[in-house]
């Protein structure tokens, strides 16, 4: 143990050592994205830069040079003429659209965001109904879609989300009809096209710019961020692996621990009182912060829930809670009905995870500032609803 956690250590000081050089250096990690915007931001960040650069008439000026480069990247270059090509973003709820009139596009950009329900049939009924006839109102045989399903590392898209059509042999069928459908990932076709598209804009120093800021978010959102130093942490770490998995619960719960502890510190909630617990370790959901009114049924709580590698960041979420047996939830809110003991709750994790991993003290701060707009904007709906019951 004592030996693997001096060799731990020297390569831990390497690797702070070797971030400071590169900071020296001017390699900085400022990123023009992240200063505006959240890293996972689906809507306003990804979808909105996507749509920037495959914008045929988009400023950049390219015409369809993007939008070819990206084709030819997922293996559909032969697939629409990008010359008459039109790309729409948020087009009836589609995240991307592209069209030529007679092909059609279906992009649907997935972060972390779930799969709604009968989305993507949805989409594809819509165009179906949309091309149904010709300009002179006759009936015309189906349009050609294509639906490219776009997440961090290409996961399928859930039956869920297809409706009546299934997924056989990359296509989505529905009785006779059918449409071609492909999985890609930021892992690796949008970092291929980026590299790409920034080759070919290179002496056009603003846009490579641009392309390269938000080349390094995907790298970051698909965790290709670590370098040569960081590698090295992890052979050690893989080399140690046992001791690894027996501590590594425990260091998580102490981190855990402490990130809650300044969480209270920086709550300040007039006429609210805060409660805070200690992370457990064995199975269960785990409580972490509990913040209610004397005088109110209700209560706010931070939870994490566990999988069976223990305390799962990517898993916390806000909840408005009631434990009042005479309050009957599914009637307060009615977008969450399938459960009676809480009102609502909303999905924290992903950024709840880096503000963990990182625990600076304005992460601390944002994580706060998120709880007490969340209780302000949920209780005075909620207060009034039970009124009204």
């Amino acid at each position: 143990m004592q030996e693997f956690l001096d060799e731990f250590s020297k390569a831990l000081n390497n690797y702070k050592n070797y971030i400071k050089l590169r900071k020296k250096r001017g390699l900085h990690d400022y990123n023009i994205f992240t200063a505006l915007l959240k890293e996972n931001d689906e809507v306003r960040l990804h979808s909105r830069f996507l749509y920037s650069l495959l914008n045929t008439e988009g400023r950049h000026c390219q015409d369809d040079l993007f939008l070819q480069l990206f084709l030819k990247n997922i293996g559909e270059q032969d697939w629409i003429n990008t010359k008459e090509a039109k790309v729409f973003k948020e087009y009836q709820n589609i995240d991307i659209y592209i069209t030529n009139g007679a092909k059609h596009i279906i992009l649907e950009n997935k972060i972390y965001a779930n799969d709604q329900k009968e989305q993507i049939g949805r989409y594809i009924d819509l165009l179906r109904e949309q091309y149904k006839y010709d300009s002179n109102k006759q009936e015309k045989q189906e349009p050609e879609i294509l639906v490219v399903f776009l997440s961090p590392f290409g996961r399928s898209v859930s039956e869920y989300s297809l409706g009546k059509y299934e997924l056989k042999n990359g296509e989505l069928t529905c009785r006779n009809f059918s449409v071609r459908y492909k999985e890609i990932s930021y892992q690796s076709d949008i970092l291929r096209w980026l590299n790409e598209c920034e080759k070919e804009v290179e002496n056009l120093t603003d846009l490579a710019v641009f392309i390269k800021h938000y080349r390094q978010v995907i790298l970051s959102i698909t965790n290709q961020k670590q370098g040569e130093k960081m590698d090295e942490l992890a052979k050690i770490m893989a080399q140690n692996y046992n001791i690894i998995i027996d501590t590594m619960s425990q260091a998580r719960k102490i981190v855990i621990d402490d990130f809650v502890k300044k969480l209270k510190d920086s709550l300040k909630i007039p006429d609210w009182s805060i409660e805070t617990y200690e992370a457990q370790t064995d199975s269960g959901d785990e409580l972490l912060l509990k913040a209610f009114k004397k005088e109110s049924c209700f209560y706010f709580a931070l939870k994490i829930y566990k999988d069976n590698n223990g305390l799962n960041l990517k898993r916390a979420y806000f909840s408005l809670r009631t434990d009042d047996g005479n309050i009957n939830c599914k009637n307060l809110v009615s977008e969450k009905s399938d459960i009676d003991t809480f009102v609502w709750e909303y999905k924290y994790g992903n950024d709840f995870a880096e503000y963990i991993k990182t625990l600076e003290n304005d992460c601390v701060v944002q994580v706060a500032n998120d709880i007490i707009e969340f209780i302000k904007s949920y209780e005075e709906k909620i207060v009034k609803k039970v009124l009204q019951n």
